[in-house]
């Protein structure tokens, strides 16, 4: 019988005060963290296209298309890096 079965489910928030530590809160606020590192992502992908948008048009023409090409790239990697991450946490906050 895993330890999670032999008690009840708190909610979230009293997880959250639970003192004694017999809740895990971790795997619960990963998706929120993994949203909100897509959020972050996609942010710095649009400050790079954007940026390379104001590079084409002071004449840096091939700089301003390597970066307005390498913005996705950047956001693949960046979301890539917190999926894993993020599976990794929960791996090791998981004992079935």
């Amino acid at each position: 019988m895993r330890h999670e079965e032999s008690q009840p489910q708190k909610g979230f928030w009293s997880a959250c005060f639970d003192v004694s530590l017999q809740q895990v809160v971790t795997p619960q606020i990963l998706p929120f963290l993994f949203m909100l590192s897509i959020f972050a992502s996609t942010f710095v992908m649009a400050v790079l296209f954007f940026a390379g948008m104001t590079m084409f048009k002071a004449g840096q023409v091939s700089a301003g298309i390597i970066v307005m090409i390498l913005a996705p790239v950047v956001f693949l990697v960046l979301i890539f890096m917190a999926r894993v991450a993020c599976e990794t946490i929960l791996t090791l906050f998981r004992h079935d």
